[in-house]
């Protein structure tokens, strides 16, 4: 009982940002009703990650009054209009430069990427935002970008620009900005991979987690703690009178707070999402390298992505064309994995009339791995490789690593670097009582 009170009065504190109606109308929208949950799901991520790093938000009391005025020095960021930084209306403006605008559904790389475009000229967020490309972190980036000290290429390595002050382990600069790292992810084809799952739920339980975004196809949730195989969420899909924060008044906030957050299981989430992860300063980094290796290394997790600058592997792609199965081995500094796509329904030859209602269906395409990448089957030039891929619609027994998976794009034509992203209306939000299942 005291550890459920506690969770929801943790719940309690967290800011939560729904759909709005009565704004200043976006194109021809005065409501983001249908269509801006990722957009509010992603705000409520980065403002929790702002509330991290003013004060860890379970040491302070819900009522107190320097916790209300924290809140507000927090939302006031998010308000409803051009003049707040993150607001709806500046990340939709961010988006245009990406082909998004009002209306479209925006997806997990999408919004983090507004998110970084708009960090980037708000010279008052005492934290940095690294959105991350193909799930990898180049470490070296990192600090660049947290020490406000550019890079240079020397001797086959990035070094800093300049000297400066030096952290206790590594000589080099510290940091003058704490670090919002995003990672947007495509864990599945059609859907995510069950070899993932426990590594999302490792990473859940990392203390610099702030939780994901993603949930359900067209819905997107802000995704704050895991409990046995069920997530927790906070969901944006009701619709409230815009509100505007104000820090000359000490009106409680009550629009931006649930006292319960929902449930689903682990499995039934999207494959699509975008992690995120605070971080305060260069020792918590290292911290957090360290526990990403212990993950991976004694854990036996297959990792979600790495911090690793991209590196060329080298391969060989063999054809089977007896059972239809296509076999990349692939060798990098990651890591060393055989990959096989098989074509659904087993072995043997198709009809045209399937393959033909198979690629309607799918598009044509096969997602393979992390790092959001998607092999289009109208490649050519592969022979046997080449037409056992196009028709076999195949799923991934093993997956591929980041590294692999950039790899293959040079083999496949017609290669997207970006997540398959839906427009379209939102689903109806799931209704799931909240509720502990104690052992």
């Amino acid at each position: 009982r005291e550890f459920v009170f506690q969770f929801n009065l943790h719940v309690m504190q967290l800011p939560w940002l729904s759909y709005r109606t009565g704004f200043t109308p976006i194109s021809k929208f005065s409501s983001d009703s249908g269509w801006g949950c990722m957009l509010r799901t992603a705000q409520m991520l980065l403002a929790t990650a702002l509330l991290r790093h003013y004060s860890p938000m379970w040491e302070i009391p819900p009522d107190d009054r320097s916790r209300n005025l924290l809140l507000r020095k927090v939302l006031v960021w998010f308000n409803d209009d051009m003049v707040a930084p993150y607001s709806l209306q500046n990340i939709i403006l961010a988006g245009e430069r990406l082909g998004k605008k009002a209306g479209n559904w925006f997806g997990p790389a999408t919004v983090s990427a507004s998110l970084k475009r708009l960090n980037d000229t708000h010279s008052e967020c005492p934290m940095k935002l690294y959105h991350s490309v193909h799930s990898f972190v180049p470490p070296e980036e990192i600090h660049s970008l947290c020490s406000g000290i550019g890079l240079r290429r020397s001797g086959g390595k990035i070094v800093p620009e300049l000297g400066g002050s030096g952290g206790a382990s590594t000589g080099e600069p510290d940091w003058t900005h704490s670090l919002l790292l995003m990672i947007p992810c495509r864990l599945g084809a059609s859907s995510i991979n069950p070899i993932y799952l426990p590594t999302l739920v490792a990473y859940m339980k990392l203390p610099w987690s702030v939780g994901f975004i993603g949930g359900k196809p067209n819905s997107s949730f802000y995704f704050i703690g895991t409990q046995g195989d069920r997530l927790y969420y906070l969901d944006p899909h009701t619709t409230q009178r815009v509100e505007r924060v104000s820090l000359e008044t000490d009106k409680p906030l009550y629009s931006y707070h649930v006292r319960a957050p929902h449930s689903m299981k682990l499995e039934k989430i999207d494959e699509s999402l975008a992690l995120g992860f605070y971080i305060r300063d260069r020792q918590e980094w290292e911290e957090f390298e360290a526990a990403l290796k212990s993950l991976t290394e004694n854990g036996g997790l297959h990792p979600i992505f790495t911090i690793d600058s991209p590196q060329t592997p080298t391969s060989t792609i063999l054809s089977d064309s007896s059972s239809s199965t296509i076999s990349f081995s692939v060798t990098d500094s990651y890591t060393n994995l055989a990959t096989t796509i098989t074509p659904r329904g087993g072995h043997g030859t198709r009809s045209e009339k399937e393959k033909e209602n198979e690629e309607q269906e799918h598009g044509g395409d096969v997602s393979v791995g992390v790092g959001e990448v998607n092999l289009s089957s109208s490649g050519v030039g592969f022979g046997e490789a080449s037409r056992a891929l196009r028709d076999s619609q195949g799923v991934v027994e093993k997956s591929l690593s980041p590294s692999a998976t950039r790899l293959v794009d040079e083999f496949v034509e017609g290669t997207s670097g970006v997540e398959e992203e839906r427009e379209g209306g939102e689903g109806e939000a799931e209704e799931d009582d909240f509720g502990f299942e104690f052992v």
